[in-house]
């Protein structure tokens, strides 16, 4: 536990050190050029796209199944090959298909309203862009079969935020043009990979030799229906949270899906604590479900909603509280301002997808797993049907709109499935509280307007309504989770 406890604390910092990157940059340097920022998340959404379609969930094969392979004497079986080999054949094939559709492809595009010409003018870029994600998190997720994470997060995370931001400062400032930004944009990909590549090679793991001995058909059989389960699990995922921004793009301009990233970036803040709680929450939930144990999981479903409501209310509240003068900073607030409803509208639908988030793994984790690949198919085919009516009518907002509706009806069906299943709920009369609270709060907060600094302004409005919300929350005991963090907390502090 040892390795696991200091590769998961250093992961911590070096995920908030990313965070930290990219709140300068989204509040500094991407309003700068909206439009070559916008440029890249249009990119990097059209290449996650790709991904399932072109490696048949060869990442997920590559954790869930190493146990099967693991003999260190042995290389373990060449499974690192097996996947490579996995990989190649899985995008070669994709590339084939694409060739003999992509006609096909662009009338669809054409039929819809979408303009196929983004595509054409970056598909090289695009796919180099996926070839080297879907390598990277090969190689990403081998190295935890190891117990090591961090420096797969530094290249993965920590590195691209740094090169992303860069690359925008030199565009704007004339030194690169659009195209060369692009190919820039995509070596960073290729800098990663060659970096992970080289990590697992120092860890000595790079063993490609496959043992095609070991493979016996009932192995294969598995992974391959696994593999394209997962896949089609992330497809619908993809369609769901990673097509607004194609979209944006294909129906308005790069300069839009910047604006839209922009806010976009703010509301994803939520999901910090969520990804958290989901990876603690997770283990939990299946041996409660191996246990038939109901009534654990109805307390950490209760529980872990409670506290991301906390959480998510904060971030919504407060960010709305001090949206103007986050937009001074930027010095776009002409621009941005007008667009405010977007910021408004998806940190309603990411509210409810946190508060309810442990949907997830309790049907995931359950027998009836398959709800969430069909949930989530209805979830991308809602999302992608009101966009194409929303953006052209409303723009950002109806963008925004077409994400928020589709969260919340995504959730809802899903908390009904649980309800029907296990008769239990996530709710409670501690949300009610909360809500009342940070409204009260919220309303305190918003008359003060005194004639100082943006930043002056921003800390002290940010700062009052953390202090109202937070100590009503702790003072009234309102929630035990948050209570005893916060005691946790005080008391690492008082020992230093």
């Amino acid at each position: 536990m040892g390795v696991v406890r200091r590769q998961s604390i250093k992961r911590t910092i070096i995920s908030y050190l990313g965070v930290a990157i990219g709140v300068v940059s989204n509040l500094l340097i991407y309003p700068l050029a909206f439009d070559i920022y916008g440029l890249s998340q249009f990119i990097i959404a059209s290449a996650s796209i790709i991904i399932p379609f072109a490696s048949l969930g060869v990442s997920r094969l590559t954790v869930r199944y190493f146990p099967d392979f693991r003999d260190p004497q042995k290389g373990h079986h060449g499974f690192l090959g097996l996947m490579m080999i996995t990989f190649w054949i899985a995008f070669i094939l994709f590339l084939i298909v694409l060739l003999f559709f992509e006609t096909a492809l662009f009338d669809l595009m054409a039929l819809i309203g979408m303009d196929s010409d983004k595509f054409v003018e970056n598909r090289y870029v695009i796919i180099i862009v996926s070839f080297f994600l879907i390598f990277n998190s090969i190689l990403g997720q081998y190295s935890s079969n190891f117990k090591r994470i961090v420096v797969p997060e530094i290249y993965n995370n920590l590195l691209l935020k740094v090169a992303l931001p860069a690359l925008v400062l030199i565009f704007f400032y004339g030194y690169i043009n659009q195209s060369e930004f692009k190919y820039l944009f995509a070596g960073a990909y290729l800098f990663v990979f060659l970096g992970l590549f080289s990590y697992v090679g120092y860890l000595g793991q790079l063993s490609w030799k496959v043992d095609f001995t070991f493979l016996k058909k009932p192995l294969i059989r598995e992974m391959l229906v696994f593999g394209v389960f997962s896949a089609l699990g992330t497809i619908g995922m993809l369609m769901s949270f990673r097509i607004d921004s194609i979209m944006i793009t294909s129906y308005l301009d790069y300069e839009s899906t910047g604006q839209y990233s922009f806010y976009s970036y703010m509301v994803n803040t939520m999901a910090i604590p969520y990804m958290s709680m989901m990876a603690i929450a997770s283990p939990v939930i299946a041996q409660s479900l191996k246990d038939q144990d109901f009534g654990s999981i109805s307390r950490l479903y209760k529980q872990s909603s409670e506290t991301l409501f906390i959480a998510g209310l904060l971030i919504v509240l407060g960010g709305w509280l001090c949206m103007d003068s986050v937009l001074m900073i930027t010095g776009k607030f002409d621009i941005l301002e007008p667009l405010k409803p977007v910021f408004l509208l998806l940190a309603v639908g990411q509210l409810v997808n946190v508060t309810t988030g442990l949907n997830e793994p309790i049907i995931g984790y359950s027998k009836y797993y398959k709800f969430n690949l069909y949930a989530l198919l209805v979830l991308s085919v809602l999302n992608i049907g009101l966009n194409i009516y929303l953006i052209p009518r409303y723009g950002l907002p109806g963008a925004a709109t077409a994400t928020a509706v589709s969260l919340v009806t995504y959730n809802i069906i899903k908390c009904w499935y649980i309800y029907y299943r296990f008769h239990i709920l996530p709710f409670s009369v501690v949300h009610l509280k909360v809500l009342g609270i940070g409204l009260i709060a919220f309303v305190a907060v918003w008359w003060i307007d005194p004639d100082i600094s943006v930043l002056l302004l921003l800390l002290i409005k940010g700062g009052l309504f953390v202090l109202l919300f937070g100590g009503t929350i702790l003072w009234f005991g309102i929630s035990k989770d948050i209570n005893d963090l916060f005691q946790d907390m005080m008391s690492r502090l008082k020992l230093r």
